[in-house]
């Protein structure tokens, strides 16, 4: 089961929902790009897809902690043994940060903008 995690939305979630495999799950943690998008519903039905809203914030300490203690137990096994990994877009050293964000700035990346050190 594919598995998205957004906390950008706005006008991309619209634009990429087609894009996920049947019975993928995209879980929306918050709208940094924006709360508004446009959805063709035909890409959810069809494809057995669900959207998921979710945030920590309103949750007591006990539950995140619960929740963080299933993900030390279920996926940092998986990111260890390289079965999860980040998408990558670019990889600066941290001399080349405002390059870095121009290109967060201008949103043509798909993945991460790593600096080094």
């Amino acid at each position: 089961m594919l598995l998205a995690i957004d906390c950008l939305g706005g006008e991309i979630m619209g634009k990429c929902i087609h894009y996920l495999t049947h019975g993928a799950r995209w879980i929306m943690i918050a709208a940094l790009a924006g709360t508004k998008t446009e959805i063709d519903l035909k890409n959810i039905y069809v494809r057995n897809v669900r959207i998921i809203g979710s945030t920590l914030r309103s949750r007591a300490p006990a539950v995140k902690a619960e929740i963080l203690a299933g993900i030390v137990r279920d996926v940092y096994p998986k990111i260890e043994a390289g079965l999860v990994k980040p998408t990558i877009y670019a990889t600066l050293p941290i001399q080349e940060a405002e390059a870095a964000h121009d290109l967060l700035y201008k949103g043509k990346n798909v993945g991460k903008v790593v600096l080094t050190a």
